[in-house]
Order: structure tokens, then sequence, then C-alpha cells
């Protein structure tokens, strides 16, 4: 798989969570969400994942010295969605929790894989070209 296809994957698995958790908003809350940690939360979401998505693509066109802290970041926006709903109690509304944590796994992975196929060479061009 090239950098190119996984970039892509990435980008579209982090609109699919933002997408679940703005959908939870809608359908579950009716759109109230002030005044209600939950549903805050899940707006939070989905702006946040607008926003890494934007800066992620964002570094594939320039900015290329950022994309490890990019990847690093979104991986770990992953990660603590995953604590915080385990810690929640794993709460599954319309069947969507699941899915959700599955998306936000493979998006861990799939960021792995792409900072760490950077590999040494593209690193230390990205750094020069910043400077």
């Amino acid at each position: 798989m090239s950098r190119h296809t996984l970039a892509m994957g990435i980008a579209a698995f982090g609109l699919v969570d933002g997408l679940i958790h703005g959908y939870l908003v809608l359908s579950v809350f009716h759109g109230h969400f002030l005044g209600n940690l939950l549903p805050t939360l899940f707006v939070l979401d989905f702006i946040g994942w607008i926003a890494l998505i934007a800066a992620f693509l964002l570094s594939l066109a320039s900015y290329r010295w950022l994309h490890p802290v990019i990847d690093l970041t979104m991986a770990l926006y992953a990660a603590v969605e995953i604590v915080v709903w385990i810690s929640k109690g794993g709460p599954d509304p319309l069947g969507l929790g699941y899915l959700a944590k599955g998306v936000e796994a493979v998006l861990i992975v799939g960021l792995l894989v792409h900072a760490l196929s950077a590999g040494p060479r593209e690193s230390a061009q990205t750094i020069s070209a910043a400077r």
C-alpha cells in the first residue's frame, strides 16, 4: 500500500469517526448539546476530527515537517477517545459505540504505520525543508 493511499484511508476513517459522533448528537440528543456533557463532548469530537483531518491533509501538500506531530496527535486523540469510552462503561448508543472504537483502533494502527513508513531519509528531508 502506498503512503498516499494510507493517508487517504486515515483521512476517511477520521471523517467517519467524527461523523459517527456528530450523528449521535443529532439522533440521540436531537441536536441539543448545550447543558449536557456527553453530547457536548460528541460535538467537540466531531469538530476535533475535522480540524485534525484538515491539518493532516495540509501537511501532505506542504509543511511535511509537521507529519510526525500530526500523526502522533491524531493517534493520541483516538486513544483518548477509547480510554474515555471505556471509563464511561462502554456505551453503545444505536450500536455505534463499538463501531466507533473499531474505527479509532484502525486509525491508531494506520497512523503508526504512516509515521513509521516515512523512514529516516524522508524525515531528514522534511526537517531540512522546514529550515
